[in-house]
């Protein structure tokens, strides 16, 4: 025999090791409690089901602290031909081995229980398992035991050749012992498949109460299922609900998207036009200046000039009339009054003339003003009109932010049906994977149980025909039930999914349509400010023109006074040239 290769686990202070022997002398080195002795210990319980710790079959000592069992995976060869031995020791139970041989890369099993794992290495080893574990182990002190003590070397080859008991059976040789040994051999195996048919039916009883327990939990699981499945139908009414509301708003949105589009390309007019008219009017304000000096200048050179005439021609005519003349003096007096007036009127009009050139600017600015509010304000409540066309709603001038807000909460509702929908998914896809699990733990079993042999994979005992065939019957049942249901699932994530992505691409229209909206509402609320300016503009004009008025009103008394005084004037100059 060649031990090749030693994997343990949760044996005595190994948690897992896995060590290859290669050919020729293996020494394994190691301080005092490093596991040196665990690993002869696993080779010798694997294939004589004894070790050095305590009673040499007791299992306990050889289960690592804290664990449920022991594992143990032993690959050796004899003779050429290669096999492996697999033994599970657990604290409670009846222990499991497996012995396989290799066959072209294959395992092949030879036996599956202890007693018939012990019986095949005996056949190989060709000697009996006592024999074997003595000649082929030697322990710490045994060998030097040996040689040294007389007594433990007699006691040692008479074990190895069994003379002792071939002493004794000479001593008790007779055919009525045997016979009676048969006898008692065979009661005493009868007892012990009894007792093992004893222990079978307390295996079932146990595996039928936690059959009946695993029942109960999965009723107690199926209610809240059917809670969540009425939960969801419910929710997926709403969430149609909300989806048919949501093709409702994107349709007015695309409504006012186009809307939106016309009024940016006449607030893009208007402001062109505004900008325009803001130069010219700069421009203008400089010529009127400019030309509003000069009409100055030159009314003053009319005023010298005219002056100057009347006053030559009146002198002539006085100078005239007063030789020729003696006895109008008083028509020339009322006459020179007259002059005297007219002259005081044009320099009345002169000083005047700015404030009423300065009222006639005010008015000409007020009327201006009031066109632009006025247009201002049918631009305004345009925009409403239609923003309240489209919302269904009367828009005032306080609703902008309200607006906003009913819109920003409807991205919100949206993006908070989104996360519903992400939960579900994240909960759908958990059950997805316990259902997955449950499915390949039930395809192992089929698998164990469709390879087994003598005994049940599952539970260790003897396995009949009809008791796999239950088996088989039973887990394929459940199997099928957890694929309807992860059918079921998968259905309901595809659904989830497609909505979620309806939903998404949703969102992001009313996002890039919201966005439309907000610049609409920024558009307005610049023309309220652009109202509020011109109406403060419009109040500080207005108090000019009344202050401006009164002279507006001396000038127009003045002119209409100076045309009086002037036609007077000409009627007297007749007179005065009769005279």
């Amino acid at each position: 025999m060649i031990i090749e290769e030693v994997e343990i686990e949760n044996f005595i202070s190994h948690r897992r090791s896995r060590i290859i022997l290669g050919p020729g002398v293996i020494v394994i080195v190691g301080p005092n409690g490093a596991g040196k002795t665990s690993i002869i210990d696993a080779i010798t319980y694997s294939l004589f089901s004894t070790h050095s710790r305590g009673q040499r079959r007791a299992r306990e000592p050889i289960i690592r602290l804290g664990a449920s069992q022991a594992s143990i995976k032993l690959v050796f060869s004899i003779g050429g031909r290669r096999f492996v031995l697999q033994r599970i020791v657990p604290r409670r139970g009846e222990s499991l081995a497996r012995l396989y041989i290799a066959d072209n890369g294959k395992l092949k099993l030879l036996a599956n229980s202890v007693k018939s794992v012990e019986t095949e290495i005996e056949k190989l080893l060709g000697v009996p398992i006592q024999v074997a574990n003595t000649i082929l182990v030697a322990r710490q002190g045994e060998i030097e035991s040996i040689l040294l003590n007389t007594r433990e070397r007699k006691r040692f080859i008479d074990a190895v050749l069994h003379i002792e008991a071939m002493s004794k059976a000479y001593d008790r040789i007779g055919h009525v012992i045997r016979f009676w040994e048969r006898k008692a051999a065979i009661l005493e195996e009868r007892l012990k498949e009894a007792k093992g048919k004893y222990e079978e039916l307390l295996e079932k009883e146990k595996e039928l109460k936690e059959l009946r327990s695993r029942i109960k939990a999965l009723e107690a699981k199926l209610k809240p299922l059917v809670e969540k499945t009425t939960r969801l139908k419910s929710e997926r009414k709403q969430l149609e609900e909300l989806v048919n509301k949501f093709h409702e708003i994107e349709r007015m949105l695309t409504s006012i998207t186009v809307e939106i589009e016309q009024l940016e390309q006449r607030i893009t007019d208007i402001q062109e036009k505004l900008q325009e008219y803001n130069s010219r009017k700069t421009v203008l304000e400089k010529e009127y200046a400019a030309l509003w000096n000069r009409l100055k200048t030159l009314h003053k050179l009319y005023d010298l000039l005219y002056e100057r005439e009347n006053l030559v021609e009146k002198l002539a005519l006085l100078e005239e009339r007063l030789k020729k003349y003696e006895g109008i003096e008083e028509e020339y007096r009322y006459y020179e009054k007259l002059i005297k007036e007219e002259a005081t009127l044009r320099k009345t009009l002169k000083e005047l003339e700015k404030y009423y050139e300065r009222y006639r600017t005010v008015r000409s600015e007020l009327k201006n003003m009031n066109e632009a509010l006025s247009r201002y304000h049918k631009e305004t409540e345009r925009l409403k009109q239609l923003l309240s066309s489209q919302l269904n709603m009367p828009i005032t001038d306080t609703d902008t932010e309200i607006i906003k807000r009913m819109l920003e909460g409807s991205l919100i509702e949206i993006e908070h049906n989104l996360e519903t929908i992400e939960e579900k998914l994240r909960y759908f896809m958990e059950e997805r994977g316990k259902l997955e699990s449950l499915i390949r733990e039930a395809q192992n079993k089929l698998t164990l149980l469709s390879r087994a042999s003598s005994s049940c994979p599952l539970c260790g005992q003897e396995l009949s025909l009809n008791l796999r065939e239950s088996l088989i019957k039973r887990i394929r049942v459940e199997k099928e039930k957890y694929r309807n249901k992860l059918l079921e699932i998968e259905r309901k994530l595809i659904e989830l999914k497609n909505t979620r992505d309806d939903i998404i691409k949703k969102k992001n229209k009313l996002e890039k349509k919201l966005k439309h909206i907000v610049t609409i509402l920024e558009h307005l609320e610049v023309i309220k400010k652009e109202l509020s300016f011109l109406k403060d503009r419009k109040k500080i004009l207005e108090r000019e023109a009344l202050e401006l008025w009164r002279y507006a009103k001396e000038y127009e008394d003045a002119r209409r006074r100076l045309e009086e005084v002037t036609r007077k004037l000409d009627e007297k100059r007749h007179v005065v040239k009769e005279y």
